[in-house]
């Protein structure tokens, strides 16, 4: 059984995971969310997160998302998870907040993130969510990688964590090959790596729906001509 800071993984918990690896982000949520743990409203929240980006997903799903997440929050405050689910639906929310919400919103994904390795250093999910937020911000140019704290090598050491303490998950070598790539505009040895990453995405065996969908990504990523 799963165990978490907060407890033991209940039944209706790993029922609500499972119907989430199918797709049905929604009747996960609402599994999840009827535990009343925090256990139950972090995979409401994750589930959410997901949905947000599907065609089906209302306007108040990522609302929603951060409900389940701050309710995540009061229930287990030392649980690293629920600060990672909270630095998720933060990082949705930096893509549609205008400038100045997106500079504040950075700070607490970091903190959150941070938390969360402080209280498990192992924690994979926060490990890959830190290496993309460096990843991401560094590839946007030094002044703004300054002004936030972004380095391209911290991306790298955390994306070297996240495969060393979970190889098997698609989406981190989905996620650490497109860093590798944009990082790697001029660094033909960073490209090269990059490629390497989503060529071992494609090897792997995916467990869910989204990693399935990560793999067409990977894909389509590397028939394109710039791939080469």
């Amino acid at each position: 059984m799963n165990q978490t800071a907060s407890g033991p993984r209940t039944h209706a918990v790993a029922q609500a995971e499972a119907l989430l690896a199918t797709g049905d982000w929604e009747g996960a949520a609402k599994l999840a969310l009827s535990t009343g743990t925090a256990d139950g409203f972090n995979t409401a929240a994750k589930a959410l997160v997901l949905g947000s980006t599907t065609a089906e997903a209302k306007a108040d799903t990522l609302d929603r998302a951060e409900r389940a997440a701050q309710a995540a929050l009061r229930a287990a405050p030392t649980d690293p998870m629920s600060h990672f689910e909270m630095a998720q639906v933060m990082g949705r929310k930096v893509q549609r907040a205008k400038l100045f919400d997106r500079l504040a919103l950075v700070q607490k994904i970091k903190s959150h993130l941070q938390t969360g390795l402080q209280l498990n250093p192992r924690h994979a999910q926060c490990h890959a969510a830190l290496a993309v937020m460096h990843a991401e911000i560094a590839s946007k140019g030094a002044v703004i990688a300054l002004v936030l704290g972004a380095r391209t090598d911290s991306a790298i050491k955390h994306f070297e964590e996240v495969v060393r303490l979970d190889p098997l998950t698609v989406m981190y070598r989905e996620e650490y090959g497109k860093a590798l790539l944009e990082l790697g505009r001029r660094d033909q040895a960073l490209r090269a790596r990059g490629l390497q990453q989503l060529q071992m995405a494609l090897t792997l065996t995916p467990r869910s729906v989204w990693e399935v969908q990560s793999q067409a990504r990977v894909r389509r990523l590397l028939e394109q001509p710039t791939a080469a």
